[in-house]
């Protein structure tokens, strides 16, 4: 009877968390309200914007490979740690608990990483445009300003813009020019500022006296940086409460799980399955509260 009972309340008690990890991730964090992604430019073709279809942090991510390959990495991660565990464990709640954690890692690593290049290129882009504005003011044309501009520029903005420059020089190729690769650029990253900059670029060239636009854009755009900047460090603290107590509780389990004698001998009983995957089953609800914790510290 007692032992029925157990079963039991591990099968209710592992139910109820898969359907509440299911639906907690089907809810996707709502974008920010005070910052909602521009509508992607009528005038380029679909061939054109078909490389910019995918979500804005996987375009950050450093390399092609990882771009391709996000998706596969989660999975592989996921079968993996789930695999691994289930060898050492043979506790099937424990290997799908750090299956789950072992999908959601990668990602939330790789975002954290797409959205520091963000945050390095808003700020290098939002130096580098109040420069070109003095320039354009003294009368340079806009494209002489930014080729003098662009190898001063910090690395991470001189990576991103030399596809600007080069389209430019291939205009009669691409049909597009050095503001239509810029915006498309932003768009891409849902970078407001540097989606109306390049707006405020091509107007300055065909008609001229778009630089007080420039400075407005400016000024409205060093205030958000400000905004910005309280808004991530309110939220800083809870992240790094994530981390130390995600860290803190996988640093434990397998701690005692390879170094404890006394766990290794009873992790095999009805107790000591119960409680093992209880744990892993309350580090994956962890890794998703993490997760969605992220999320909301994002522009994306």
């Amino acid at each position: 009877m007692t032992m029925d009972w157990w079963y039991w309340g591990l099968a209710a008690t592992g139910a109820l968390m898969v359907g509440w990890l299911m639906w907690t991730v089907a809810q996707r964090p709502r974008p920010l309200t005070w910052m909602q992604p521009l509508p992607v430019d009528p005038t380029i073709t679909a061939e054109q914007r078909r490389p910019f279809s995918q979500e804005p942090w996987v375009v950050l991510l450093p390399s092609h490979w990882l771009r391709w390959g996000v998706r596969r990495i989660q999975w592989l991660t996921a079968l993996s740690l789930a695999g691994v565990t289930g060898a050492i464990t043979w506790n099937p709640a424990a290997a799908l608990a750090f299956g789950w954690i072992g999908y959601w890692l990668p990602e939330t690593f790789l975002r954290d990483v797409a959205w520091s290049r963000w945050g390095a290129l808003d700020r290098a882009a939002y130096a580098t445009i109040y420069s070109a504005r003095f320039y354009l003011d003294q009368g340079t044309s806009v494209l002489q300003a930014w080729r003098q501009l662009i190898p001063k520029a910090q690395p991470v903005f001189r990576h991103w813009m030399e596809p600007c420059l080069l389209a430019e020089s291939r205009k009669t190729e691409q049909g597009l020019s050095f503001e239509q690769t810029l915006k498309q650029q932003a768009l891409a990253i849902r970078h407001a500022e540097l989606a109306v900059t390049a707006d405020i670029l091509t107007e300055e060239r065909r008609h001229g006296g778009a630089v007080p636009a420039l400075g407005q854009l400016l000024a409205m755009w060093g205030h958000r940086i400000e905004l910005d900047a309280d808004r991530r460090g309110s939220l800083t603290g809870f992240i790094w409460i994530g981390r130390v107590t995600l860290g803190a509780g996988m640093a434990l389990y397998w701690g005692l799980t390879l170094g404890d004698a006394a766990v290794r001998l009873h992790m095999h009983t009805v107790a000591g399955e119960i409680v093992m995957g209880l744990s892993a089953a309350f580090l994956a609800v962890g890794m998703t509260l993490y997760y969605r914790q992220n999320r909301k510290a994002e522009r994306f």
